[in-house]
């Protein structure tokens, strides 16, 4: 584009700028404003996008560009135009000030004693050192959110109109019961709650009662899946079955419905630690040796402790059961046996990556 070019984009923007500031249009009028700002610099642009930016009420940014225009270095040789606009903008500037309205924010227990302290205004982050102080606002509704490792996020609903005197907002954090509530991740932590799982790891069999025809232990060595971030998760593991270790593969254990609470117990931007009871709706297993073959049906419940520490993942379940409702047994091609109700003892130990 060319200087003339531009010059007469210029114009073009700046007198569409003032057809919609004159219908009050503001939003419209500081687009046009703005982008004939950019071709050219020029104080009548910027008088223009502070008068449209006071009109939608963002005081304190209007503020900002008067003072931009204030500061604009002119002289006998410029245009009388310019000079004309940064005198009205001086004035107006004034005006604009004794308008814009003064908040201080006084957090209890002081921020001083605190952990990864987050404050937010419109959900907009402000420095924890600035929220102490008298600080320019905007007038209109305010909503303000306090965070604190180990205390619950407070909250306060406000509104403040121009020219208001000089107000307080006194939020109280209270510690949190039970579960210690951490702020938010910064960049380049991981979220808190992850949005998926995958984990590797042992999951043994002990039958303890109703007679059940496998060696005991049986050994499961498979992977589990867990989408979600939310206090309930879905889980989908399938694991394959050893009679003892070094033997060849004696069968499979498919568990496509298991459904847990995730309690936090500990939260941080790097480490979360979980217990999960869950409860496994239905458990498939085939196991085979010594020319005879068990398939049987079971559903269980265990108790997990899961740590997530940044994207590694443990989770152990020390205790767990499995109530066998259906059992059937084959030998030599035929079903020798249908058996009922039998309880197994089970452990699980896994670990993987949190994504």
């Amino acid at each position: 584009m060319s200087e003339a070019e531009r010059k007469e984009t210029a114009r073009r923007l700046y007198a569409d700028g003032i057809q919609k500031q004159e219908v009050r249009q503001y939003d419209a009028a500081l687009a046009s404003f703005r982008a004939a700002q950019k071709l050219v610099d020029a104080p009548t642009h910027l008088l223009h996008i502070a008068q449209c930016l006071a009109a939608t009420g963002k005081l304190v940014e209007a503020a900002d560009m008067y003072e931009t225009l204030r500061r604009v270095p002119l002289g006998p040789a410029s245009p009388p135009v310019f000079i004309e606009a940064q005198a009205q903008g001086v004035k107006e500037l004034a005006a604009v000030r004794e308008s814009i309205p003064l908040l201080r924010i006084e957090i209890s227990p002081s921020p001083e004693g605190l952990r990864g302290v987050e404050v937010l205004v419109n959900e907009v982050a402000i420095p924890v050192e600035v929220a102490g102080v008298r600080r320019p606002v905007n007038p209109g509704d305010l909503r303000i959110v306090v965070r604190a490792e180990g205390h619950a996020p407070a909250s306060l609903n406000i509104k403040i109109n121009e020219k208001d005197p000089p107000r307080v907002a006194s939020i109280k954090l209270e510690r949190a019961t039970g579960i210690s509530v951490a702020p938010r991740a910064s960049e380049g932590d991981r979220p808190l709650a992850p949005s998926g799982r995958i984990g590797f790891g042992y999951a043994p069999v002990l039958a303890s009662a109703g007679g059940a025809r496998f060696e005991s232990p049986v050994h499961n060595i498979g992977a589990d899946w867990s989408p979600g971030s939310g206090f309930f998760r879905y889980h989908v593991a399938a694991f394959v079955t050893l009679h003892n270790f070094g033997s060849i593969l004696a069968g499979f254990r498919l568990e496509p419905a298991t459904f847990g609470v995730a309690l936090p117990v500990f939260t941080s931007p790097t480490i979360r630690v979980e217990i999960e009871p869950a409860i496994r709706a239905i458990d498939l297993m085939f196991h085979a040796g010594s020319g005879t073959a068990l398939y049987y049906m079971s559903s269980g419940i265990d108790a997990r402790v899961n740590v997530t520490y940044k994207s590694f993942l443990a989770s152990v379940s020390p205790a767990g059961l499995d109530v066998r409702y259906l059992t059937v047994l084959a030998e030599n091609g035929g079903v020798e046996r249908v058996e009922g109700i039998g309880i197994d003892y089970r452990i699980r130990i896994m670990a993987g990556f949190a994504y």
